[in-house]
């Protein structure tokens, strides 16, 4: 799987982004597609601003590119590692749905 990271309005440190790659590495074991495809997975971070929050938060959205589909998911939290969390658990149950179909 290929996975390319975005960073909007922030730098990651080494083990963060050894982190995220860890967690999207991880979903790897639902996707069930023949060696000739090529399975893409663009994930983007970032840091956005909400003027009803207090403190930072911190946004996650990920989408991996399939054999005839493509799955997304987004989340925002206050802290990087939660958020990329949340966007790990959203598509494991994606991909867990198209593995069955």
């Amino acid at each position: 799987m290929n996975i390319i990271i975005k960073e909007t309005k922030i730098s990651l440190r080494p083990e963060e982004r050894q982190y995220v790659e860890s967690k999207v590495r991880d979903l790897e074991k639902f996707i069930n597609v023949s060696e000739d495809f090529e399975v893409d997975a663009f994930l983007e971070v970032g840091k956005t601003t909400e003027h009803h929050r207090k403190g930072e938060i911190f946004f996650a959205e990920c989408q991996i590119s399939l054999p005839k589909k493509s799955v997304r998911a987004t989340a925002q939290r206050e802290n990087i590692k939660l958020a990329v969390c949340e966007v790990k658990d959203i598509l494991q149950r994606q991909l867990k749905k198209y593995k069955q179909a």
